[in-house]
Order: C-alpha cells, then structure tokens, then sequence
C-alpha cells in the first residue's frame, strides 16, 4: 500500500516568502502533502494551539532558517517559529532543516543576530543541516533531503482508504471529480494570469490580466464548492486585493491540490 506523507513546513514569514513556496513546490513534486501556515502568523497561545495540531499531523517536518528570528511569544520569550521546532523535537517528528550559510550577507536580518544564532546552533547540535547560498537551490536540495528521509526512515503516513474498503462511495467519487475539473480549470488560469505578473494591480480585481472575468466565476465556484460540502475553509485562500492573479491563483491551487489529496486518503475531512 503506497504512503503519502504530510510534511509541516516551518519558517520566519516576512522575510522567507519566496523559501517557503520553493518548499511547498518541493514537497507536492514528492507527491505528498504540505503544511504550511500561509497568511497564519501565530500570534497568541490559542494560535499556537493550532500550529502543534498541525504538527501532531505531520510526518515530516521541515526547517528554513535565514536571519530574522522572528515574532516571540511573551510567555515562553522564545520566537514561535523556535517553538514549532522544540514542539516537533518533543514529538520525535523528523526534521529537515536548512539554514542560509552566511546570515550577514543578507538583505532582510535582524539588527542584533544574537537570538538567530543561538537557535541556528541549536539546530545544528547533533543533527544534520543543510547550508544554503542561494534560493533558486532550495527546491531541489529540499525535494532530494525528503525523498532519501522518506525513503530511510519512512512515518505512519497516509492510506488510500481503497485500500481497505472496496466500496466506492459515490458522493467522495462526484467531489473528487468536480475539484480536479476546478483545478484543472484553475492551471489555464494561471498560465494565462502569469504572462501578466510584471504588470501590479491596482486595486480589487483590477488590471491587465485579460481572465479576470473567469477568474472571477473561477473564485466564486471554489467558494461554492467548499460551502456546499462543509469543508473546511482553510482551503480557501484569502487573497489581498492588491494581490497579482497569477499569485492568488497560486496559492488557491496549492491549496484545493491538499484538499484533493486529502479526499483521496481519506473518507473524511
């Protein structure tokens, strides 16, 4: 029975955007599914909560340290990102983690790289890291670690629930069908949408991008779709509205491929 596994991806948001798309892109190239809390900045304990749930999930979990140690929590005076490393430690998760090589070359660090040090040489302490120079690397270093983690030291994971039961449920098989017809719907969209990223918007739905009236009906059929099977709307991306097409489409696509995975492995949401 073949596996898939869930991968929790952890990094510093502001100044590791481009990091964490190169690993989302990484993991579902691997074929399994990622985690990662996009536009979720975890902000309170209540928040941080969720984030361990996430990671309790998880399998695998993957690290990308740069020079900003990030947001700490008032409580514990560590960085929630440093948290989500200790809580996956405690869990015995495994753990990939990737680190910039030489913080004081880049643009965005902090001001004093104490605290940053001192977690990168925790991370370092008797587990093996991968240093980086450049982001356009990153993918495949991440997708190579994965492959070879997996393949020595494989997780519980995930199913196909076939495997188990002969019994095709007929409404699982119509969601199934009517989320790949969307996204597939949703890949023309974006090839067309990308030709005109270098162009900015310039509020709501406006500029150049020549779908944006079938992005629209696009959006709203995702929405419809989500709130007619009660599922769960963290796989509704909420764009900004100065956002580009070609990067909300993007995102809504790494999203409703989690949640098409998710139906393929499970019976349930």
């Amino acid at each position: 029975m073949k596996k898939k596994y869930q991968v929790f991806i952890s990094a510093t948001f502001q100044d590791l955007q481009k990091e964490r798309t190169s690993a989302i892109e990484a993991v579902l190239m691997a074929k399994q599914l990622p985690v990662a809390m996009e536009a979720f900045v975890a902000s309170s304990d209540e928040q941080f909560d969720y984030i361990k749930d996430c990671i309790d999930g998880s399998d695998y979990y993957i690290l990308i340290l740069g020079g900003c140690y990030g947001s700490i929590n008032p409580t514990t005076g560590k960085s929630y990102t440093e948290m989500e490393f200790d809580y996956a430690v405690e869990k015995k998760i495994p753990i990939l983690a990737f680190l910039y090589n030489d913080i004081t070359r880049l643009k965005y660090k902090d001001k004093d790289l104490t605290l940053i040090t001192n977690f990168r040489n925790k991370v370092t302490k008797d587990r093996l890291c991968k240093f980086f120079t450049k982001k356009g690397n990153l993918k495949g270093d991440i997708l190579a670690a994965l492959m070879q983690e997996i393949e020595r030291n494989p997780q519980i994971g995930w199913v196909k629930a076939d495997s188990f039961h002969t019994h095709i449920n007929p409404l699982l098989e119509k969601q199934k069908s009517n989320l790949q017809s969307i996204i597939s719907e949703g890949q023309k969209l974006y090839a067309e949408a990308e030709t005109y990223h270098h162009y900015p918007l310039t509020g709501g739905f406006g500029g150049p991008f020549n779908g944006e009236y079938h992005f629209k009906i696009w959006y709203n059929q995702i929405l419809e779709f989500i709130d007619q099977n009660k599922f769960d709307k963290k796989y509704i991306y909420d764009f900004k509205n100065n956002e580009p097409h070609y990067i909300i489409i993007k995102e809504q696509l790494i999203k409703l491929h989690q949640l098409l995975a998710a139906l393929e492995y499970s019976n349930k949401i």
